[in-house]
């Protein structure tokens, strides 16, 4: 089993199979495509919670900068 961090926008996208958030951002098309391709590379995922992340941290999914908490999201062994 592997934990990856992802930010608030992945993480709903990643667990719902919605990614009509993306919609939102300057440039939807390589968001989209980038949190699609961590989603074909990582497997199945599932919500594991949130945690507390000190400083700044990267989004595993999207690459975007965050601050504070993340979602974890578990890899099904």
């Amino acid at each position: 089993m592997y934990v990856f961090h992802v930010c608030d926008t992945c993480a709903p996208a990643i667990v719902n199979d919605d990614y009509s958030a993306f919609e939102f951002h300057q440039d939807p098309d390589a968001d989209y495509e980038r949190v699609t391709a961590f989603v074909e590379s990582a497997g199945y995922l599932v919500d594991a919670g949130r945690v507390s992340k000190p400083g700044y941290w990267d989004c595993e999914s999207c690459g975007q900068v965050c601050i504070g908490s993340a979602y974890a999201l578990e890899t099904l062994a």
